[in-house]
């Protein structure tokens, strides 16, 4: 579905005004005008120049260069909707009441037809992408982790693009142009009427109907709508969760990938209110145009219907221009974040953090990963100890980079209580992570340093067991403090 698709096959591309105005000119009409010609316009512009600005502001959020890829080519691809709606129609509808029709604008719309549907279907396929990576990023982050790259966010961009461009091939075949001569001028004046394809009741059901409402209309919009809520309460448990592990719900900070579903939850839930009255608006027409709904014409040409078309088309316009808005505010966010925390003392200084650092990069930590895993993972199970190794080789990583840093460590544990939530159903023994503890241990320490190793991963044992035991007690609605308690003071050291 493309919401500026219809504009030129319903009125052979004549202004609103000259269509209904006439002798019967109202208030209503100059409405329509303004709509879709001098606001479309200046959205149109500040779209344009929104999202150029966005391409830079995503430069500077701190979030994930997969994340930041995906919303870059979207920006993009709201650009091409801005400039599709300004050519399309907004500048023609803007001057048409000084300057009449314009030979050049007319013939652009055959052009533009088709670009204006492959923008639309790359955006919304976008967005349902970023959303998808952010959604698997909080089910599952190790595995997301693991498959996360840039190279990967561009080859899915890349694939999503020639999709987009393969779906809207036969928009290119809707449109054609015809020239009819003025008696009184002696002048030839284009103009758009659709194409034998276009009116084929075949190529109406089939690409109009069935596809376009399952791809780029009834079935992203249900997906992101599902995506968004279940990240919504994804995001929802793993607050209640932290709350929970510090006993002080008031002081629980924001972490950053929180931080990064939020601004992308604004911007879906920003899309859909903006989108959905366009994509059901056009379903609705073209259902009752095909199957020839009682009342469906009639419907369509009232005042009323053009009054909602027209405003569903400025609400797409609009959501692409403010897409910087939201950008801007979370980076803004992000300059003002005081870097303050409650609890300011780190678990290691930033010398022995240096240490264990340094020390991390002369070991090969892929050996060491898949000698941990033998001790939580059966021997027959081959495929899933190397998966899991790399997993636990990620964790170590992001660990190490972390210690030092009162922020970075806050998150790192609130990370940590997160993962051992989404693996509460796993059943590791004492007696495995025993084993683990002392395989870690011989492998990285030596007798000088062993009590720093023992301290770094008993808090990563500590933390995953805290999330694994609070995540239970949550899910069977037990509040009792004394869970709570046990959860917040388990010590890996017995171990």
């Amino acid at each position: 579905m493309d919401p500026l698709s219809d504009r030129a096959l319903e009125e052979n591309y004549t202004t609103i005004l000259e269509t209904l105005c006439g002798d019967e000119a109202h208030d209503d009409y100059f409405s329509l005008w303004l709509i879709s010609g001098p606001l479309s316009l200046i959205f149109a512009m500040l779209s344009t120049l929104g999202n150029l600005y966005s391409l830079s502001i995503l430069c500077k959020l701190n979030i994930r260069r997969s994340v930041r890829f995906y919303l870059s080519v979207l920006a993009v691809a709201n650009i091409c909707i801005s400039q599709c709606t300004l050519w399309y129609y907004a500048l023609a509808e803007t001057i048409r009441p000084v300057f009449g029709s314009i030979a050049f604008l007319i013939l652009l719309t055959v052009f533009v037809h088709p670009v204006s549907s492959f923008s639309f279907a790359l955006s919304i396929w976008m967005l349902l992408t970023v959303t998808a990576d952010r959604y698997f990023a909080l089910s599952r982050p190790l595995q997301h982790r693991a498959s996360e790259s840039r190279q990967r966010a561009q080859r899915i961009s890349a694939g999503i693009a020639i999709a987009a461009a393969i779906f809207s091939i036969p928009t290119a075949f809707e449109l054609r142009l015809s020239y009819d001569c003025d008696p009184f001028q002696e002048v030839s004046k284009p103009k758009i009427l659709p194409t034998n394809l276009r009116i084929d009741d075949n190529y109406l059901l089939i690409y109009h109907l069935v596809l376009n409402a399952m791809f780029v209309c009834l079935g992203p919009l249900l997906l992101l709508t599902y995506l968004t809520f279940r990240m919504i309460f994804i995001v929802y448990s793993a607050r209640k969760l932290r709350c929970s592990l510090e006993a002080r719900s008031s002081s629980c900070l924001k972490t950053g990938n929180e931080n990064t579903t939020r601004m992308l939850l604004t911007v879906v839930v920003k899309f859909l209110i903006c989108n959905a009255p366009s994509m059901l608006l056009n379903l609705w027409e073209k259902v009752g145009g095909y199957f020839g709904a009682v009342g469906a014409g009639e419907a369509v040409s009232t005042p009323a219907f053009k009054y909602c078309v027209e405003l569903s088309n400025l609400l797409v316009v609009i959501n692409s221009a403010s897409d910087s808005i939201v950008y801007m505010r979370w980076w803004r966010q992000q300059k003002k974040t005081v870097t303050y925390s409650p609890i300011r003392k780190t678990l290691f200084s930033s010398t022995e953090a240096g240490y264990l650092r340094d020390k991390a990069l002369h070991k090969d930590l892929d050996e060491i990963s898949q000698r941990l895993c033998s001790a939580i993972i059966a021997d027959d199970e081959d495929v899933e100890r190397m998966l899991e190794a790399y997993r636990i080789k990620g964790v170590i990583q992001e660990l190490l980079k972390a210690i030092g840093a009162p922020n970075a460590e806050r998150e790192m544990i609130f990370r940590l209580n997160e993962i051992g939530r989404l693996h509460k159903g796993e059943h590791i023994t004492a007696k495995m992570w025993s084993r683990f503890k002392e395989i870690f241990i011989k492998e990285l320490s030596t007798t000088d340093d062993e009590p720093l190793w023992t301290r770094f991963i008993c808090l990563l044992i500590k933390e995953f067991r805290n999330g694994q035991n609070c995540a239970v007690s949550l899910r069977s609605e037990r509040s009792a403090p004394s869970k709570l308690s046990q959860c917040s003071t388990f010590d890996a050291s017995i171990i």
